[in-house]
């Protein structure tokens, strides 16, 4: 793999930050978890992961997340995989703004893009959100939020030549890192 961008997709709690690294570990891909950019917005508010965020939180953020992006263009190695991931939703018109930001990196970039879809059951959510380790990364760590979520949206759906969908309800982080990989690995560059 060569000039990737891996775009993981999914509800808080699927996983994809573990996966990410599973990626990276494998791939030696640079990680751009959605952390990186909002932990440090969330931590001059002291989020606990269940106190709801003021709305002009996402301002800051993506203000952020633009800087962020424009550096992987300008300044990362035009051989530099990388990996995005993102909460993102299919019913929030804002959320494809987002897509559409990390899908321009690729584009300037010249790079392979592959969205990954990743797939998850509420109660799998629900068991995965309340971890300590998810506290301390400043995430969301409300199972009766997450159920709210989960039944008021619906995962984006980009539907791109390139996507993958992944339930990973089931299977360990190690094995969806390896079906992305190998997916990834069959692709060619899309020209528009």
């Amino acid at each position: 793999m060569k000039n990737t961008i891996i775009y993981l997709i999914g509800f808080p709690g699927t996983g994809k930050y573990t996966i990410a690294k599973e990626i990276a570990a494998s791939s030696r891909a640079r990680l751009i978890d959605n952390h990186l950019i909002n932990n440090p917005i969330f931590s001059v508010l002291r989020t606990d992961g269940k106190t709801k965020l003021p709305k002009e939180v996402w301002d800051y953020t993506r203000r952020l997340g633009d800087i962020v992006r424009e550096a992987v263009v300008e300044l990362g190695a035009p051989e530099e995989n990388f990996i995005f991931t993102n909460s993102i939703t299919q019913e929030n018109a804002s959320d494809n703004i987002v897509y559409d930001k990390i899908s321009q990196v690729a584009e300037q970039r010249a790079s392979v893009f592959v969205p990954v879809r990743l797939l998850c059951s509420l109660p799998t959510l629900q068991s995965r959100i309340v971890g300590r380790d998810r506290t301390e990364r400043m995430k969301m760590t409300d199972a009766a939020a997450i159920a709210d979520f989960y039944n008021k949206f619906t995962v984006f759906d980009p539907q791109h030549p390139h996507q993958i969908t992944l339930d990973v309800t089931e299977i360990q982080p190690h094995q969806a890192a390896s079906q992305i990989l190998a997916h990834s690995q069959t692709l060619p560059l899309i020209k528009d």
